[in-house]
C-alpha cells in the first residue's frame, strides 16, 4: 500500500493505517481526494498534509490549494 507521513509524525504510516487511525469510514476512503507528486502524497484533503509539504523558513514558493466540494 501508498505510504503517507503526516506532518507532526516522525515516520511515515501506510495510507490504510492513516485512514484507520482517522476513523475515516471503509466506503469513504476510495472518494478522499489526494494531492501528489512523483515522490509520493503531498496532501489528503480534509485530513493532513505530509511533512515533505510543510512550510518551512527555507521556503520561497508556495502553491495555495482550496478545496470546495461539489454539491
Amino acid at each position: 500500500g501508498d505510504r503517507f507521513h503526516p506532518m507532526g509524525m516522525k515516520e511515515p504510516k501506510k495510507l490504510q493505517d492513516f485512514f484507520v487511525d482517522q476513523r475515516v469510514p471503509r466506503v469513504w476512503r476510495d472518494r478522499v481526494p489526494m494531492v501528489v507528486a512523483p515522490w509520493g502524497i503531498l496532501w489528503v484533503v480534509g485530513y493532513r498534509i505530509a511533512q515533505e509539504a510543510r512550510l518551512t523558513p527555507q521556503t520561497r514558493r508556495a502553491l495555495s490549494l482550496k478545496f470546495r466540494p461539489m454539491v
